[in-house]
């Protein structure tokens, strides 16, 4: 009788262990999203008051352009500014950036084209990479060809003037046909922007570039960029073979942006310490080039700075890495001013924005600081690629 009983208590505890259970894991789920659900919620508000921090203002402060390109004390250049859209589609996402753009060119009288490569069939038959970040750089080299000018100024879309009284010129190097720049915040020499003069050797350059499209690696490879590292070890260091063969290994491997900010070190250390190359090219140290990201300094920014990046309408205010906030009271800009010396007024400058050179020179230096501690332990792991 007391084994039947037995029996019998087990079979209702196995029917109604696993309601248990169930009801159990349910609750528990139940509370885990609701705790997601509630960091996500509390982000979003942090978020929006850290927005609201980053844009507070007291003013709105106009600064008169009081640089000429025909004063005489600059030699003006036939320079054109060149910006390569992949279409004209999502042009919104870049009408801030591109307007500063148009009203300093309109200003100090360089020419400005903009590509919208999908509308332009020559173009795509011409340059007929996969990828449109290899196939801009081959549609400079067709601006080169046709244009007459001495040199063309690439820059992204997302990239804006802060600071009209800053002059390309100020940049140009007749030693050299390709002027290139380190990105402040990682190993590599940036592909979003460049001087190219209207050369042989600067053409060719270009080619090599976009012809890495057939060659990248099937791998997280960092497109254009990513190619761009090799190839100036390449063409810059053609005796490191050795060194090239260790790098393009660890390319092959990479997977994420971690193996490939290793690949980037390991190129950046074989090419070695030169950064200028008589006729050829040049490289431009950390925080000298005529651009840098808006996010390192909060968007703010002093009288040494020209051009920002990252000036997307998708990432203003979000709560993303690399997000901007700002630092114009005002995105309207009357065109009729532009050409008069009333351009200035279109920049509408926040005035807590505006800080001096030393204290954005400390804020650079400290993020110029923390990416070599970030190339030094990245080097420590090439041996685990190989």
């Amino acid at each position: 009788m007391k084994k039947l009983q037995f029996i019998i208590n087990n079979k209702y505890l196995l029917r109604i262990l696993p309601a248990k259970m169930h009801k159990r894991y349910r609750n528990i789920v139940f509370i885990l999203i609701a705790i997601v659900l509630l960091i996500i919620v509390e982000e979003i508000h942090v978020a929006k008051l850290r927005a609201t921090y980053r844009n507070f203002y007291y003013e709105t402060i106009y600064s008169p352009i009081h640089i000429s390109r025909f004063n005489g004390f600059i030699k003006p250049r036939n320079i054109m500014i060149l910006i390569v859209l992949n279409d004209s589609i999502n042009l919104n996402e870049y009408r801030i950036a591109m307007e500063t753009f148009k009203c300093y060119s309109i200003y100090h009288r360089y020419r400005m084209v903009v590509v919208d490569f999908a509308a332009n069939e020559t173009l795509r038959e011409i340059c007929d990479q996969k990828d449109f970040m290899f196939a801009r750089h081959c549609v400079t080299v067709q601006k080169l060809i046709e244009e007459q000018v001495e040199w063309i100024f690439f820059v992204d879309a997302d990239m804006a003037v802060i600071n009209p009284n800053r002059l390309i010129e100020e940049w140009i190097d007749n030693d050299v046909a390709v002027i290139l720049y380190d990105r402040i915040m990682n190993s590599e020499v940036a592909a979003g922007s460049y001087l190219v003069k209207n050369t042989d050797y600067s053409r060719n350059f270009l080619r090599s570039w976009a012809s890495y499209d057939r060659k990248v690696p099937n791998s997280f490879h960092g497109t254009d960029n990513g190619a761009l590292q090799i190839l100036l070890l390449e063409m810059m260091a053609p005796s490191k073979v050795e060194e090239a063969k260790r790098c393009r290994r660890i390319w092959q491997q990479s997977r994420n942006y971690a193996d490939l900010s290793v690949y980037e070190a390991c190129a950046r250390s074989a090419l070695g310490g030169r950064k200028k190359w008589n006729a050829k090219l040049s490289i431009l140290r950390k925080g000298t080039s005529w651009v840098r990201d808006s996010w390192l300094t909060n968007s703010m920014w002093s009288s040494r700075d020209f051009v920002l990046h990252g000036w997307k309408l998708s990432t203003m205010d979000a709560p993303l890495f690399a997000s901007w906030s700002s630092p114009l009271s005002s995105h309207e800009i009357d065109v009729l001013k532009c050409s008069t010396e009333n351009a200035s007024y279109n920049w509408h400058y926040k005035d807590t924005f505006i800080r001096s050179n030393k204290e954005i020179e400390s804020m650079i230096n400290e993020a110029i600081k923390f990416s070599h501690g970030t190339y030094l332990n990245d080097l420590g792991k090439i041996a685990s690629y190989l």
